[in-house]
């Protein structure tokens, strides 16, 4: 039987290591960047939530006439606020009438989002 000489048996032990090295390595900045872009996400998501739940409650008009940079702009997208029982209470204008969430989704967003304010 012959015997693999050593130069063979480090590199390939080194090569070993390095491989999971990098491995790990990738795993823990996958993870992180997950974990960044999602916490983005969410603040985002919170403030857009908080100027659309302004804007439904303290102006006159709510989502209809609001001002074109903030929600009624080419681009700038669009906000549908349902109440309790998901019918439409206030939206931008251009959407159908008929509630744009399905009603699979709105149980899930509603227990997810029960710490902030009810409109109804």
């Amino acid at each position: 039987m012959t015997r693999v000489p050593i130069r063979v048996r480090l590199t390939l032990i080194f090569a070993s290591a390095m491989a999971m090295v990098l491995v790990a390595a990738g795993f823990v900045l996958y993870n992180r960047l997950a974990a960044s872009l999602d916490g983005t996400l969410n603040q985002s998501l919170r403030a857009r939530a908080a100027d659309v739940a302004a804007l439904v409650t303290q102006a006159d008009t709510g989502l209809r006439d609001s001002p074109s940079g903030s929600y009624g702009g080419p681009g700038s997208g669009f906000a549908q606020v349902l109440d309790g029982r998901g019918r439409v209470y206030d939206q931008t204008p251009g959407l159908p009438r008929a509630a744009l969430l399905s009603s699979v989704v709105r149980p899930f967003t509603e227990a997810h989002l029960r710490d902030e304010p009810r409109l109804d």
